[in-house]
């Protein structure tokens, strides 16, 4: 059995460009104010325990989004 939980926002998505870079160690889309590393470490955080995160961009009812969903 397999449990997922998704979380969405209505901040405009992700730059299609940039949708496969998130998980990447010390990539960020906020020059100076980011470090790049939180993304990256809540994915081998998850992959140790043999769970996953995805990303992708949605519609919501609200607007366009990104959308993570966690499976464990």
């Amino acid at each position: 059995m397999k449990i997922f939980l998704t979380i969405t926002d209505n901040a405009g998505g992700i730059n299609e460009e940039l949708l496969s870079k998130v998980f990447l160690q010390h990539f960020t889309t906020k020059c100076d104010e980011g470090s790049g590393i939180g993304l990256h470490m809540s994915k081998r955080i998850l992959e140790k325990i043999d769970a996953t995160i995805s990303v992708q961009n949605v519609e919501t009812g609200y607007g366009k989004g990104a959308s993570f969903t966690i499976s464990i």
